[in-house]
């Protein structure tokens, strides 16, 4: 948090690179933005308020926002009234990509097995054949039926795993493939105690097309 000459600055560092996220009118950001204010509010004047994400293994990895005092405050109101309906319990549900993404509840939640077993069988939609606008619009909606079930199989398995019954289903041993910690050490110790010649432990294979391109 950074305060001076009537603004107020919230610096966000991100250190993921799988998603870039912008601070324009980031609702993640403004609460900070009403945090920092509601703590130093009393001992400084702040007109203005900017907000930056800073995500530097993404390129061009920071964003930045600003807005007036009197902005911020109006979204602090709209959060009042639908934090108090979420805590009530009757707030409403919008499942999909970007909101259940992070969400602790995302395998369990019914609100989006149920939009996404509507949007995977989709039993209203039977056109013969599918133009191009379709399968575009059929590959958005889907894009996180997937993802879903996924979540549902990783928390079925937690669940077995903790020895609790998901009918239908059990955990199995699984097939997992070794792989060198310290490849160097290891042959080193191999050389000096038992194998060689050191050629004994490698093999030569043909390079691929692709290899071959970049070499020459």
């Amino acid at each position: 948090i950074l305060i001076g000459e009537g603004t107020l600055q919230v610096v966000d560092f991100k250190y993921g690179k799988g998603v870039a996220v912008s601070a324009e009118e980031n609702p993640q950001m403004k609460l900070y933005a009403l945090g920092a204010y509601k703590a130093c509010g009393m001992l400084y004047p702040v007109r203005n308020i900017k907000l930056s994400i800073v995500q530097p293994r993404i390129p061009d990895g920071i964003s930045e926002w600003e807005c007036s005092l009197e902005h911020l405050m109006a979204f602090g109101g709209y959060v009042k009234q639908r934090a108090a309906l979420a805590i009530e319990g009757n707030g409403p549900y919008v499942p999909g990509d970007s909101q259940c993404r992070f969400c602790r509840a995302k395998a369990r939640c019914r609100a989006r097995a149920e939009e996404n077993v509507k949007l995977a069988f989709a039993i209203d939609k039977k056109p013969p054949l599918l133009n191009n606008e379709e399968v575009g619009q059929y590959l958005k909606q889907g894009g996180d039926v997937a993802r879903w079930l996924a979540d549902l199989k990783d928390y079925a398995l937690s669940e077995c795993l903790a020895g609790r019954n998901v009918p239908g289903w059990k955990a199995v041993e699984g097939r997992s493939a070794r792989g060198w910690s310290d490849m160097d050490e290891a042959f080193d110790r191999l050389i000096k105690s038992s194998i060689a010649p050191e050629e004994m432990l490698w093999e030569k294979r043909p390079l691929s097309p692709a290899q071959v391109e970049k070499l020459v």
